[in-house]
């Protein structure tokens, strides 16, 4: 998610010294152009006026309580998965001592019996296989979902605070090589994404629980 590019602006700009700039078959090329490369970024557009601020995107990944409460959910999935496939790892060793523990005690009375206990064996193996596979999708999907929607309070959250701001590009420091630290506006975000976060629980402790029906 580091990778994440809050909002960007796409800044439209023609050279003084460009002949393409001029004419009317220019101003048609730029519309078709324009409406062509229309992008999928929320909030309104205005006057470009390369207006430009940033974010360290891991500060407020890491200070952001919505992205720390989700972060402990993670960490928690990762931990049950772990725990998934240690149990299942479990009944192939408990199988295989008691193939061992046979052949110490020389209880197989032929080789077919030991041939049966080791297709049993085999077969656990594979079934454990495909059991930690379909949980591990499972899981990842929950992830996947769980980080879907810490962007999208992000994002939603970006375009809402921009609208009186009108920054032309709000970007992550990840982005570029250098930024003027007088343009860091993390502290900002941070703390207005953890005010509408509080303001959110807040209200949703104080919405009136539904009545049970009585017959």
């Amino acid at each position: 998610m580091k990778q994440l590019v809050i909002a960007v602006a796409l800044l439209l700009a023609c050279g003084a010294a460009s002949t393409s700039c001029s004419g009317e078959s220019s101003k048609e090329s730029a519309d078709t152009v324009k409406k062509e490369v229309k992008g999928e970024q929320k909030g309104e557009s205005f006057t470009v006026t390369t207006n430009i601020r940033y974010v360290d995107f891991d500060t407020i990944m890491a200070n952001y309580e919505y992205a720390k409460e989700q972060s402990k959910v993670l960490e928690q999935i990762a931990a049950q998965l772990q725990q998934y496939q240690t149990q299942l790892g479990s009944r192939l060793v408990q199988k295989q001592n008691e193939i061992q523990q046979k052949m110490q005690n020389n209880a197989y009375a032929s080789e077919d019996q030991y041939k049966a206990d080791m297709t049993v064996l085999q077969n656990l193996d594979q079934s454990s296989q495909v059991q930690y596979a379909k949980r591990a999708e499972a899981d990842n999907a929950r992830v996947a979902e769980i980080q879907k929607k810490v962007k999208a309070a992000i994002d939603e959250f970006v375009v809402e605070y921009n609208k009186d701001k009108k920054y032309d590009a709000i970007l992550d420091k990840s982005a570029g090589l250098y930024f003027n630290p007088a343009l860091d506006i993390t502290g900002e975000i941070v703390k207005g994404l953890n005010e509408a976060y509080k303001n959110k629980k807040g209200d949703k402790k104080d919405e009136p629980k539904a009545e049970s029906k009585k017959d």
